[in-house]
């Protein structure tokens, strides 16, 4: 899953939480639900058939009561399920 929570502000306290898919596989149809939570459902993210394998970039922006922001970056690849193996 998604995990903003452990996010801090050494000057604030965090008010707003933003998730965004930045880049995906052009047939993708993720989304994400509660996007503006700290943990949002990722359940629906990437659709449980996998049908859009390939490459996702997901964005978390943080807001504190100042108004200052902060980005962070995560990577997901979605790769085939592996086949049983052959002896």
């Amino acid at each position: 899953g998604l995990f903003g929570d452990a996010s801090t502000d050494s000057t604030g306290q965090i008010i707003l939480y933003q998730w965004a898919i930045i880049n995906a596989p052009l047939d993708s149809l993720a989304t994400i639900d509660d996007a503006n939570t700290a943990t949002p459902n990722a359940a629906l993210i990437i659709p449980q058939t996998f049908e859009s394998l390939g490459a996702y970039e997901i964005q978390l922006t943080v807001t504190d009561e100042f108004g200052l922001t902060d980005t962070d970056l995560v990577n997901i690849q979605v790769s085939p399920k592996p086949g049983p193996q052959q002896l």
